[in-house]
């Protein structure tokens, strides 16, 4: 019966369902849970977005704000940040509220500490907004862990840390604004003598007088540098002045108003204690770095191999052979190649005697080169050629490197347009010479610069000469390329309001290599002056630059055209006038203004 019974019960499958849904209810149930929890992780990220989001543009605003009332420093982007978070149901700590600058480092070490992904940020400001929030806490999780029946649990739900992420870029641009300057004169000189008015000295000039003395050349050392007047009858008439020093001449019985001439210079127009930099500094020096033009001349032979063999016409071993160097010529018709003279000795080149002719090569000869005798025989002989500037005989060539342009007697010369680099000066001339009244000097209407650079060759007087200016009389119309609009010459009708950049020399009349000697080495003015005197007709169209040296005036009558000035010292004995201080690019005494302006803070991730 027992056996029957223990039969029946293990065939019997009745209850067979209700054990397996026992037993698989609390997985099926964890399972069930498990989907609605990451339903609800999305719900939870998305809304945990939206407030970063919205606490990062609040953030962003509220930084933009700042910067417009020049708060630079504030941090008050994180306070907005931390309270909009928490208007939309989630407190974080300050330090979740962060900024990316433009430049330098951020203040995002705890956002980095939390959520491992790069920020990305590009171009800044931007503003960054971290929300965490951990899942371990919430109502469903924590009945995942509890007891259940028969002693078994709902299957545990995972806790993952849920990140959100904001980061909002405050868009800014920064506009820069030049206003131009009205000075036409400006002195470098850290000295109160900066600019000397002396004698019946009487400074005209319908723009503006600037002394940085020192302030932008010498920004360490203390600035001197002012306007000095020796004699009861110097002044000046001008529209303003800028002094770096802190004290001033003026105003008083020196000083006066350019128009009308009899008001005094009003104090609003006087600046002290202001720095006036040199704008012209970086496009001489550009100039001067590149290398002389290649229309350059012989300027000394040296022996390299002696050969052998030679002798004169007469069968001689001893003697006296003249040779030249071929070569591609600057101006094939206007030149030939180089010719000297040399001692031979034994049948062999044992001295060089006089260059007879430099020769003008496009391209200068590299050495040693070979020279052919014209009167002896012989061979094997070669020479170094010492590149040299050419000797001025009044043929007018642009592009040339002279040793200096002499034009000293009577009659005309015309510059053609293009630039003329002057190395050092020779025995005749300084550098650019103009002492007859009877000379007239004038340049094509599209303009000339002349360069004044250190001496070159043989021909000139040496390395450690710089060219200088030296105007006493004469009838002189120049004109920079820039300057000049309409016509053959550079005259008053025919430059407009200003100077139009058109080049690397655009602008420029005379402008003096940076290099140049500044001084006798004692701190006393430069022993080299560029002077301007008697009483001739000028137009000067352009920019005289002599960084290093003095620009001397004392000759009377008007200076025409578009002139401007800058030297390193001004003595003024007679009584210029310059009639417009028009000057290339932002003139002298320009000032350059930059404001940033903020647009709307865009979300940037």
């Amino acid at each position: 019966m027992n056996s029957q019974f223990t039969n029946r019960f293990w065939e019997c499958s009745a209850g067979a369902v209700a054990v397996m849904t026992a037993l698989t209810i609390p997985l099926l149930i964890g399972f069930a849970s498990l989907g609605v929890e990451v339903g609800h992780w999305y719900l939870g990220l998305r809304l945990m977005q939206g407030a970063a989001d919205a606490a990062a543009l609040s953030g962003a605003a509220q930084y933009v704000a700042d910067q417009k009332a020049n708060n630079t420093t504030s941090t008050d982007y994180q306070r907005v940040g931390v309270s909009y978070a928490s208007v939309n149901g989630y407190r974080i700590p300050t330090a979740n509220v962060c900024l990316v600058p433009t430049s330098g480092s951020d203040n995002c070490g705890t956002v980095r500490s939390l959520d491992s992904r790069p920020i990305v940020c590009k171009t800044g400001p931007c503003v960054v907004v971290e929300i965490t929030q951990s899942t371990a806490n919430w109502l469903s999780t924590k009945l995942s862990l509890e007891a259940g029946t028969a002693g078994h649990k709902v299957q545990a739900i995972p806790t993952p840390t849920l990140k959100a992420r904001a980061i909002v870029r405050a868009v800014s641009q920064t506009i820069s604004t030049t206003a131009t300057g009205t000075d036409c004169i400006l002195a470098l000189a850290n000295d109160p003598a900066a600019v000397l008015v002396h004698g019946n000295g009487d400074l005209e000039a319908n723009c503006g007088v600037a002394i940085d003395g020192g302030r932008a050349q010498n920004a360490s050392g203390t600035a001197l540098g002012g306007i000095t007047f020796n004699g009861s009858p110097s002044k000046v008439n001008i529209s303003s002045l800028i002094v770096a020093s802190s004290s001033t001449g003026c105003p008083g019985a020196h000083c006066f108003l350019y128009n009308p001439a009899t008001s005094p210079l009003p104090a609003a127009n006087i600046k002290m204690n202001t720095a006036t930099p040199d704008p012209y500094a970086s496009q001489v020096a550009a100039i001067f770095a590149t290398a002389p033009p290649a229309g350059v001349q012989t300027g000394g032979v040296k022996i390299t191999n002696a050969g052998s063999g030679y002798k004169t016409s007469t069968g001689s071993a001893n003697g006296t052979c003249t040779f030249t160097v071929s070569g591609t010529y600057y101006v094939s018709t206007a030149s030939s190649p180089a010719t000297f003279a040399a001692t031979i000795s034994g049948g062999k080149v044992t001295a060089i005697g006089a260059v007879t002719d430099p020769g003008a090569y496009a391209t200068f000869p590299k050495s040693p080169v070979s020279a052919t005798s014209t009167n002896c025989s012989g061979s094997g002989a070669t020479f170094t050629l010492t590149e040299g500037c050419f000797t001025w005989n009044g043929t007018v060539i642009a592009g040339r490197k002279y040793c200096s342009i002499n034009l000293q007697g009577a009659g005309t010369t015309n510059f053609p347009a293009g630039t003329y680099w002057i190395a050092g000066g020779d025995s005749g001339c300084a550098g650019f010479c103009v002492s007859s009244n009877n000379a007239t000097v004038t340049s094509a209407y599209q303009g000339v610069t002349f360069l004044l650079t250190n001496g070159d060759g043989d021909n000139s007087l040496g390395a450690g000469s710089y060219a200088a200016v030296k105007i006493t009389s004469g009838n002189i119309s120049l004109c920079a390329p820039g300057t000049t609009s309409i016509g053959p010459t550079c005259t008053t009708a025919n430059f407009g309001s200003g100077c139009t950049v058109t080049n690397s020399t655009s602008c420029l009349l005379f402008a003096q290599n940076p290099a140049a000697t500044t001084s006798t080495g004692d701190g006393n003015p430069p022993t080299t002056n560029n002077t301007f005197s008697d009483n001739g007709t000028r137009t000067l169209s352009g920019l005289i630059y002599l960084s290093k040296q003095t620009f001397a005036e004392s000759g009377n009558g008007p200076i025409n055209g578009c002139v401007g000035i800058i030297a390193k010292y001004f003595d003024i004995g007679g009584t210029p006038l310059f009639n417009n201080g028009c000057l290339p690019g932002n003139g002298i005494g320009g000032t350059t203004t930059t404001v940033t302006t903020w647009g709307t803070p865009t979300l940037y991730q």
